[in-house]
């Protein structure tokens, strides 16, 4: 039964004390978001490219 009540102690020490973050952890986390995010419009785009087309003015071509 020791254990067990030593066990919980520890349990409720260690929630308790949240484990602090690195600095600049945020930072990464937002620049990798950022990152993936400009890699998705980027894909977006070069989709539309693909599928529509245009005439020599810069207008869409609907035929």
């Amino acid at each position: 039964m020791a254990v067990w009540f030593e066990l919980c102690k520890l349990m409720r020490w260690l929630l308790r004390r949240p484990a602090p973050l690195p600095q600049g952890i945020g930072q990464r986390y937002q620049a990798a978001e950022q990152a993936e995010a400009q890699r998705r419009l980027l894909d977006q785009a070069e989709g539309l490219r693909r599928t529509q087309r245009y005439s020599g003015n810069g207008t869409r071509d609907h035929g």
